[in-house]
Formats: C-alpha cells, structure tokens, sequence
C-alpha cells in the first residue's frame, strides 16, 4: 500500500469518528432533554376548561350569603343552616379524617342537603371546627326551598343558566355526558395532581341548569399545622409482656420469633426486639386513627396495624399495635412466611386444621367462612361479634386435599380504644 493510500485511509477513518462523535452528542443531548423532570403543566383545552381558578369554580351565592369551599363549618352554618341531626352537630372527628352530614335550610321545612367536612389538622376536632369542601344542591332542594343559587361569582344562576353559557366562560369541561333531555358538564382542577379534589358538576335539564355539585378539598395556604406532640399515651407504661404462651387462643398472646407479645402492644416492644420501620417524612400518626406499616427484621417482613387513642397527634414510636397480619403467600400483601408466628396450643403455620377444630369447637363467637380461603373468624368479645376485636384463622389445602393453616389476622384493641 502506497503512502498516499494510507493518508486517504487515515483520513477517512477520522472523517467516521467525527461523524460518530457528532451524532452522539446530539443523540445524548436529545436524550437528556426527553427525560428532563418538566413542571407539572395544565391540561390541554380539549381536555378541561381553561378559564377559571379554585375560588371561582367553588363559590356560589345562595339567598344572598356567598360562600367560597372549602370554609370553617361554624362559618359557613351563620344563621342560614342547622344540622339535621344533633349527633352530628356534636361530632369529633379524628386527625384528616373526613364525614358526610345534612344540614337544613334554617326557617325551610325538609329543606336539607348534604355536605362533607373534613379535618385538615393531624389532632382531633369538633365537627364546627373543621372545614366544609362539597356541598350538592339537587334538584328536590331547589325546588323545595326555593332558595336563590347563583355560582361562580355569579356568573351563573339555577333554574335559569343554560350549557352554552357556561361553557362560554369556563371553556371546555373535563367531561359532558349526554342523555336525552339530560345533561351533564364537570369542571375539575386544571392539574392533574388535585383533579380529584376540586371539581364542579353542574346539571342541565332542557338545557337548564338545574343542579350542581362542589367540591374543593385543596387544604388553604393560609393553613397552619400544629407542632406534633410527643405525648405518649398511658399504656405504654401500664403494658407487661407475658412471661408465657398460655393455652387461651384469644386472650391476644403470640410469639413472633421466639419473643411473646400480648396484643394491643406498645410498637416499641418490637421495636426493642429488634424490629424496625421505615419513617414517614414527618414521622407521626394523626390522633385516634389506624394505619398499617411494614416492620422488619433481617429479612423477615411483617405488616403490622398501628393505632393513636390519643386526641393529639403522636410519633409513630408512641403508637400501640392493633393488629398483626401473615399469610402463607408471597404474593400476599401482608406479608409472608419468612418469620415463625406461634399462637397458644402451638398454632402455626401449618398446623392441619382437625387440630385447629379440636380447639376451636366449643369456643363461643366462631364464625366458618368458607371463601377462597377456608377460615375461622373467632371474636375476642364473647358478648357480640364486634368485628374490632378478633381471630382469623385462614387454611389452604395440599395435593391431597387436606386443609392446613396458611395464615392469621389478628386485631384487637382490647383497653386502648379510649384514653
């Protein structure tokens, strides 16, 4: 090969990578571009209404009072509504939890329509204090109290507004559903994250407004979250571990690794055995709710029921355990088998289920469930069948159709309902 071809080779070799290099770089970049986190954007006009906000969409006027969801239940009540029912007027709710209730038309006879509150606060509250996100106004309550709706910063107004009024300040809605006279057009959140929590559904009938329904549960920026305490309740301190298994299937003992517990149990004594949790960013547990969290240890997995009888919120490391769950299936979301959980009169995994009957058979509150999986649901209460407090008992059968335990639930709250 001559020293000349060698050049052109050379330099057509140089020519390629160049090329290669090139591409690359643009391929990379436009890589990089394509998986770039983008801002949250709004949907697209043929997908939602684009000219309205939140305090648009949940405001409405009714004989002259405006409101604008969500609002403080005591406000919103003035002097124009009244609970239907004084259970509700004095209802608790319980950290973020949420409830449905009737008011009536103060001064209207059967004028009621229903409302949900919800509690934004981590701690436990008066229903009055509490916040009101939806409110439906049908058809039988307009007609019935023959009350003055306008909505939207009165824009529009029941009885009197018809579809292409709305659609000619709101835009196009979310969904339109169609049914002979009837008509149906929502508005929800322009972002997707909160679509499900702020939406407005108004009800045409002959192409009058004759309807609608809001809900704004966007918890306000103005909203001020209580430092958690770290107030532990009393039964942490009152509870005793059992020095031994025992033979009572429901008086709420168990082993779990070879260390006894007695349910309810302090989530720090399997804390102290070695067990631990993933923290919750804030790591607390609003007052007098449940929740379920995996515990670990080595590589045993275990979902637990944790329970706050507190009316404050606490940290997770002041709960008390309710309930414990494990299943024979590693597809089982609760949990497997990678752990020995023993029940009084050696009940484990396992066990064949004549032995379980034979324990079993004169026990008051048994129930035999026969589902998917064939079980025994027994109540801690020999008094009623309080679903709060029980055993259950879950089998399975092998290739030659004889039933074996395959898994328990076990819930109880025994003292701890109440501080």
């Amino acid at each position: 090969m001559t020293k000349k071809n060698k050049k052109i080779i050379v330099a057509v070799i140089v020519a390629i990578l160049a090329i290669f290099i090139i591409l690359s770089c643009i391929f990379i970049s436009k890589f990089s571009a394509s998986v770039e986190k983008k801002p949250e954007k709004e949907f697209k006009s043929q997908n939602l209404g684009v000219s309205y906000d939140a305090d648009i969409i949940s405001n409405f006027t009714i004989n002259g009072t405006e409101h604008t969801l969500p609002e403080i239940t005591e406000d919103f009540l003035g002097k124009e509504w009244e609970f239907c029912e004084q259970q509700d007027a004095e209802m608790i709710l319980y950290g973020r939890c949420t409830a449905t209730v009737s008011l009536n038309l103060s001064g209207a006879k059967d004028c009621r329509t229903t409302v949900s509150v919800m509690n934004c606060s981590m701690d436990s509250h008066p229903i009055s204090k509490c916040m009101i996100y939806e409110i439906e106004f049908p058809d039988d309550f307009v007609k019935r109290s023959g009350a003055e709706i306008t909505l939207c910063r009165n824009k529009f107004k029941i009885s009197e507004t018809n579809t292409e009024q709305v659609k000619s300040i709101l835009g196009v809605a979310t969904r339109v559903i169609t049914e002979e006279k009837n008509t149906i057009l929502r508005y929800d959140s322009k972002l997707r994250k909160d679509k499900n929590k702020l939406r407005t559904t108004f009800c045409f009938n002959n192409d009058v407004l004759s309807s609608v329904k809001i809900k704004n549960k966007l918890i306000p920026e103005e909203y001020e979250q209580l430092e958690v305490k770290e107030q532990a309740p009393s039964f942490l301190n009152e509870y005793k571990a059992p020095s031994e298994l025992g033979d009572d299937i429901i008086s709420g003992n168990f082993s779990l690794n070879g260390d006894l517990y007695n349910l309810p149990a302090p989530l720090k004594e399997f804390i102290n055995n070695g067990w631990s949790y993933t923290s919750e960013p804030d790591n607390s547990i609003a007052a007098q709710i449940t929740t379920r969290i995996p515990i670990r240890k080595d590589d045993s997995c275990l979902f637990v029921e944790i329970y706050n009888p507190l009316p404050t919120a606490t940290t997770i490391d002041n709960s008390i355990v309710v309930g414990i769950f494990q299943q024979n299936d590693p597809n089982y979301q609760h949990g497997g088998a990678n752990f020995e959980l023993i029940l009084p009169q050696n009940i484990k995994l396992g066990t064949n289920r004549e032995e379980v009957f034979d324990i079993v058979k004169n026990l008051e509150n048994v129930d035999h469930v026969y589902s998917h999986y064939h079980e025994y649901i027994i109540s801690f209460n020999t008094d009623s069948q309080e679903q709060q407090d029980y055993l259950e008992i879950y089998f399975n059968s092998n290739d030659d159709d004889e039933f074996f335990v395959s898994g328990f639930a076990i819930e109880r709250y025994n003292t701890v309902l109440s501080e």
